[in-house]
């Protein structure tokens, strides 16, 4: 086995094998970061420790879930027609609008002091269509390009 080979199946062993653990993967080292913002407490090892692996743990569970839902919703759209590029194409799509609607609420609704949870809620999740359409995005590019 040649070293090109073996580094991919350890790649794909590691990121889950499929574009929605390559997402979640992705999102989730990038959310990692935000454990380590300072606040105006030090935090011991242990303290830390708990905090990255709950966002880490966290941030996975929520893009595989949301980018498995798009995928699966692509799936049943594009069964209609017969050329093997109509399912990425509307998964493309369908990420594109997720990306727009997400950037949108996050432009609408920018924060405000003593706003309601309810309307904070609704911006944190603009945020979050934001960053998980757009890893969807930069992964199926990337596995596009592979094929």
């Amino acid at each position: 086995m040649r070293l090109p080979q073996l580094s991919e199946i350890v790649v794909r062993r590691f990121t889950g094998g499929d574009a929605a653990g390559q997402t979640a993967t992705l999102v989730a080292t990038a959310a990692i970061g935000s454990s380590f913002a300072r606040g105006l407490m030090p935090r011991r090892s242990i303290d830390q420790a708990i905090a990255t692996g709950l966002v880490g743990a966290t941030q996975y569970g929520l893009v595989v879930t949301a980018h498995s839902v798009a995928a699966d919703l692509a799936r049943v759209l594009a069964r209609r027609r017969a050329a093997t590029f109509a399912r990425p194409a509307t998964q493309a799509v369908l990420t594109s609008a997720l990306v727009g609607a997400g950037a949108v609420v996050e432009r609408l609704l920018p924060p405000r002091p003593g706003e309601p949870l309810r309307r904070a809620l609704v911006r944190t999740m603009g945020h979050r269509a934001t960053w998980v359409g757009a890893a969807s995005l930069i992964v199926g590019a990337i596995d596009s390009a592979d094929e």
